[in-house]
């Protein structure tokens, strides 16, 4: 493909030139939009005013090419980047097949003559341009054509389009580098937010991704994909094997997605058993294949899973591919029957060790004993569970290896002796595997600070030995406890995770959070008109409940299971029904399935002050869908603090609640009732309700009511009470 030689220097010298006769210099990047986007809008429409014809500029982008920008007339022009296959375009037949990059008509040119109807519109005549870095890559086109045959001039302009082409190449290739420069350095920060159990990206650094790389896709077209992995029979491995062996499978399945995924691409743990995957500059097929080799190393695995995949070029944004991806999950998990399949290999224990200074201590112990491998294990009745090995030599076992204690050479520690040594292996029955041939072991108890049993750490070799005496115990003892120090805060964050895992799991299996509900009563008929569902535990604070499950990894869960149930009544209730939500679940798509068959108009979602919203144009986008089918938003907590008014400035609620603290003692408080009113004529700016919460006093209902206050709840006008106490008429 030809270029323009000395494109440098050429280029250089035409941006200097007189205006209209040669491109125009590069505009700065000014508030924020990238220089190329700019550069472009401005040279299309200098050549749409010089030259007539319809003006693109093009992106390659694997087997499709992405308009990026353009001027004319075309309905689409309107609704880019545009999408067409690059084998049926213009761009094709210049760069791949030889056609002339200029052509007055194509009933002149032999090669268009079968071609025509593969073209997107209409076409008599066009001009195309590569654009070709000074490197002789080709990143797209420059491209006009014309319904109608080119005028013969237009010949003589193309010295002025081959500079206008390459200029355009060369702010293309810049922006390409910094943009995949910054998405390196923003991916290495956002590894930085991570998942605890797993040490993915988290659902927040998830959410940063998307948004990141969304106008990526409007600037430059580049392609990108969401995949979604769900486990499949969590729950049951959880209870078959207890929350370590959840945790474990969750960890397992951590290190299969990082491990086949490139340096672009980010892994992240949304929430419970899901996982996201954001594939970046990716066609079609790559994300395909990146599909499948996730799907066969999963199944290498043996990790039960179900995969979805959308892209984003065939959506209208990166959340709807994930909310498209998560679609084709479910749809793949329900065409297939599951049921939980034994582990070919009990996953990793209960404790997560500081991995590198237990694997130091494992290589000293080694070098120090004269000992080929090394390892510490830890009991999980009925079993022993290799937590962490160093070995010289090629056996089949690793991290995460299960052995039966029955029959092992540790069943006279488990029966309470500090150590066990056999100095030669010759006539004892081999607990390991086939493949493991071993003369001599040693072990001691790994014992907690708090005198608890943990396992073992143990060394062995080939050969017998007869020198594994008194010194090499009291060795090992002493390493034993610094692997002990070692394992003792993670061990006691991972005792107190296992306590709230199991306190929710008796929860769950209780039916979930009950639901009281406070009625919401109109001031001026003195009606129910509504009420809001408020979650209620066996014992403790909700939000107490709500922190908790979050820090393991069970917040959405949680929410969900709450506002589940809260629906589930809505047929025995008059009026609307609110309901608390958090952001994230704004953005999630389980929001969408908790919805898809509630009376919409019936619903009002409340976002709390005390909820920080990263990204309110997603938020909006999601909640856009919904609140045209009817569903209400309101803003809770009003009054007090900052984030409740950005909330109401950025998603312009339907009802504003005012907060508690404004509530009380109102009648007897001129400031209080100054930002009441203030609060209260701000809302009918833009046409919102008030709701007031938290009315106990009659004073201050009066005063509230004088004000023009249209609703309030309180424990004045109503207590949170079950589904049959607040039976009755509204």
């Amino acid at each position: 493909m030809a270029r323009t030689e000395g494109a440098g220097p050429t280029l250089a010298a035409a941006a200097c030139g007189p205006a209209g006769g040669g491109p125009l210099p590069p505009p700065p990047d000014g508030r924020g939009t990238p220089a190329f986007a700019l550069w472009c809008r401005r040279t299309l429409q200098r050549l749409h005013t010089k030259h007539g014809l319809e003006w693109f500029v093009c992106r390659l982008e694997r087997e499709d090419v992405v308009v990026l920008d353009a001027v004319g007339s075309l309905p689409w022009v309107r609704r880019l980047p545009w999408v067409l296959p690059f084998e049926t375009s213009l761009s094709y037949a210049v760069l791949q097949l030889g056609a002339p990059r200029l052509v007055r008509r194509l009933s002149d040119e032999p090669l268009f003559e079968h071609r025509r109807a593969e073209l997107a519109h209409p076409v008599e005549g066009f001009v195309c341009l590569p654009l070709t870095t000074a490197s002789g890559a080709t990143l797209g086109t420059l491209l006009g054509f014309s319904g109608r045959t080119l005028p013969d001039d237009l010949a003589d302009a193309m010295p002025d389009l081959e500079l206008t082409a390459g200029m355009l190449a060369a702010l293309l290739e810049q922006e390409l580098l910094v943009a995949r420069e910054i998405r390196r350095v923003r991916t290495a920060e956002q590894r930085a937010g991570t998942d605890p159990l797993t040490g993915l990206a988290n659902r927040r650094v998830w959410d940063a991704a998307l948004h990141h790389e969304e106008p990526r896709w409007a600037e430059h077209g580049t392609h990108s994909a969401v995949l979604v992995v769900d486990l499949d029979g969590l729950k049951e491995v959880n209870d078959s094997y207890g929350h370590s062996a959840g945790d474990a499978l969750l960890r397992r399945t951590a290190d299969v997605l990082s491990a086949h995924v490139r340096d672009l691409d980010l892994v992240a743990r949304l929430g419970g058993d899901e996982f996201g995957v954001l594939l970046t500059e990716t066609s079609a097929g790559e994300a395909e294949q990146a599909r499948d080799r996730l799907v066969a190393a999963l199944g290498d695995a043996r990790i039960p899973a179900s995969v979805g995949l959308a892209l984003r070029r065939t959506a209208p944004s990166l959340a709807a591919a994930w909310h498209r991806a998560d679609a084709a999950m479910y749809a793949e998990k329900a065409a297939r029957s599951y049921r939980v399949r034994p582990l070919p290999q009990r996953p990793l224990p209960l404790v997560e060790l500081p991995r590198p200074a237990v694997a130091a201590l494992l290589r000293q112990v080694r070098e120090h004993l004269g000992m080929e491998v090394a390892w510490v294990s830890q009991f999980r009745a009925p079993d022993q569970v290799f937590i962490e090995i160093d070995s010289a030599l090629d056996l089949p076992l690793h991290a995460g290896s299960v052995l039966p204690l029955e029959g092992s050479y540790c069943q006279r520690i488990v029966a309470g002796d500090p150590a066990c040594v056999l100095p030669d292996l010759e006539g004892i029955p081999s607990p390991f595997p086939p493949g493991v041939e071993l003369g001599c072991y040693v072990g001691v108890s790994v014992r907690l600070p708090d005198g608890q049993l943990f396992g073992t750490l143990c060394a062995a070799a080939r050969e017998p030995r007869s020198d594994l005496g008194p010194p090499a115990i009291a060795y090992l003892q002493g390493v034993a406890m610094a692997v002990a120090t070692l394992l003792a805060p993670a061990d006691q964050q991972d005792e107190r995770r296992y306590r709230s895992l199991a306190r929710l799991d008796r929860l769950f299996a209780d039916g979930g959070p009950r639901m009281h509900f406070q009625p919401v009563i109109d001031l001026t008929t003195g009606r129910r008109v509504g009420q809001e569902a408020l979650a209620r535990f066996p014992d403790g604070a909700a939000a107490d409940w709500f922190v908790a499950a979050e820090q393991v990894g069970q917040g959405e869960r949680l929410e969900t299971a709450a506002i589940a149930r809260a629906l589930g009544s809505l047929g025995s209730l008059d009026g609307w029904l609110s309901v608390n939500v958090s952001p994230g679940l704004l953005r999630s798509p389980q929001l969408g399935k908790l919805l898809a068959d509630a009376p919409l108009d019936r619903i009002v979602l409340e976002l709390t002050e005390h909820t920080p919203v990263d990204d309110y144009d997603r938020v909006e986008a999601t909640l856009r869908p919904l609140r045209a089918a009817g569903l209400r938003l309101a803003v809770d907590d009003a009054g007090a603090g900052f984030a409740s008014l950005r909330h109401v400035l950025q998603l312009l609620p339907d009802l504003l609640k005012l907060d508690v603290s404004l509530v009380r003692g109102i009648s007897e408080d001129p400031v209080r009732q100054a930002l009441a009113a203030a609060l209260l004529s701000f809302a009918r700016e833009f046409g919102a309700g008030i709701v007031a919460e938290g009315v106990e006093g009659v004073e201050d209902l009066d005063l509230l009511r004088a004000l023009g206050v249209d609703l309030a709840q309180g424990y004045l006008l109503g207590r949170p009470r079950p589904l049959p106490a607040l039976a009755g008429p509204a």
